[in-house]
């Protein structure tokens, strides 16, 4: 029964809640770049942030780099770092950190004739140190653009992404303990889960990724949210399912991250290009998007509201847990950025609990409820106690439902109107 209340609790407290996200410049990273991998770190109750690679305003071949940075974030200062230890500069990497190690893995390097080469390289960097290790394992199948996320702070999950000449349905799972690859069920070999430049993240145990380019003349941008539940039992097991969303929300080279209980994927692009922010359709210059969209697993719902000055070309973000922070990318025409931006996010009640227009009867109920409100038309959701959706329908008011189909127990109702006003309402069936 405690841990019934404490779930009821928390989906209460989420249910009550929205993000509004405000931005605030940090001091500019040392040098402009974009398409560097970046990760944050908390150590001694202190946040970091380190960007390693990318490529400078040049925006060419030549322009791509190995160099390195670390920015205390109390002290709003930047640090130079030893270089990345490769013989190879490389753009499109991504960056972990467990343990206080950080991962940056895969990436590819551009030659002068144009050629694209994936690498398989897993640089390991000591933040104690600020020194790098000798590298880890390498990619059984070199990689970049990939989606790059951790699981359980334990595994780094490597999932799709571009090999050399087409993009693969591999997820690669590398465990740091033991410096080994694992190979996990790949995504569907189709052009809807491929993908390069898409990102995500992992939320309890589903991981999820959306948009990216898919593999066809001009590399179109895709619109889809991949899912694959993760077996705790087994991490290599994953069972993948799609959902295409709204035509209009689509997105490229987006950082992402989870933040108050939802997916958050924040800049990009609407449209793909190649590393020097020319479009492939057309060879259009490419802007980016500003905006941040949210995604909440336990509504299913999207917020596309947020409109911030974001850049676009990232590949990470580091997040503290009340902070998230950006490193260059590409601002307005293709330009090369230093800024580093810090997004915060106020949480504000969109619940009124004393004073509601909506009433839910008989409550507690056998078989029905009768909901009753001043709108003409509302959106109604029952969630049961392990967060799952049991009803999600738009109705008209004063609208009877059947509820015989429930087991006995306590569910959270969700009255949601279209000026984005919401209530809940304890909902128990004996």
């Amino acid at each position: 029964m405690k841990n019934c209340i404490s779930t009821l609790f928390a989906l209460l407290a989420t249910l009550a809640s929205y993000s509004q996200f405000n931005t605030r410049l940090l001091s500019p990273i040392p040098e402009p770049v974009s398409n560097n991998a970046v990760c944050g770190v908390t150590m001694g109750g202190q946040p970091f942030v380190y960007s390693f690679g990318g490529m400078d305003t040049t925006k060419s071949y030549l322009g791509i780099h190995n160099r390195s940075y670390k920015l205390n974030v109390n002290t709003n200062t930047w640090t130079t770092l030893p270089d990345l230890p490769s013989p190879a500069t490389k753009i499109a990497a991504g960056a972990s950190c467990i343990n206080n190690i950080i991962y940056i893995i895969g990436g590819y390097q551009v030659l002068a004739n144009g050629n694209e080469i994936s690498h398989p390289s897993v640089h390991r960097f000591d933040v104690a140190g600020d020194t790098f290790l000798i590298d880890g394992a390498p990619l059984p199948k070199a990689t970049d653009d990939h989606v790059q996320t951790i699981y359980k702070d334990s595994l780094i999950y490597i999932i799709t992404g571009w090999s050399q000449n087409t993009n693969i349905p591999n997820v690669q799972i590398y465990s740091p303990q033991l410096d080994t690859w694992l190979i996990g069920t790949p995504v569907p070999n189709n052009n809807l889960y491929k993908s390069f430049g898409a990102s995500g993240s992992i939320l309890e145990d589903t991981l999820y990724y959306f948009g990216g380019a898919r593999y066809a003349s001009n590399f179109p941008i895709q619109r889809e949210l991949r899912k694959g539940f993760i077996n705790p039992n087994n991490p290599t097991d994953i069972t993948w399912t799609i959902d295409t969303i709204h035509r209009d929300i689509v997105g490229y080279r987006m950082a992402s991250t989870t933040f108050n209980s939802e997916l958050l994927w924040i800049g990009g692009s609407n449209h793909t290009y190649n590393y020097d922010g020319i479009g492939y359709q057309g060879s259009i210059p490419v802007e980016p998007n500003h905006r941040i969209l949210s995604y909440s697993p336990l509504m299913d719902k999207w917020d596309t509201t947020h409109h911030l000055e974001i850049n676009m070309d990232y590949r990470g973000i580091a997040n503290s847990g009340s902070q998230l922070i950006l490193v260059g990318g590409m601002d307005e025409g293709q330009r090369v950025s230093p800024k580093t931006l810090e997004i915060s996010s106020t949480t504000q009640s969109i619940i009124n609990t004393t004073i509601s227009p909506i009433s839910i009867y008989p409550n507690p109920t056998n078989d029905h409820i009768t909901v009753y409100g001043p709108h003409k038309v509302f959106h109604l959701q029952i969630i049961n106690l392990q967060g799952q959706m049991v009803m999600d329908s738009t109705i008209p008011p004063k609208t009877t439902i059947s509820l015989r189909h429930l087991p006995s127990g306590m569910y959270v109702t969700r009255v949601y109107f279209e000026n984005k006003t919401y209530y809940t309402r304890l909902l128990i069936t004996p």
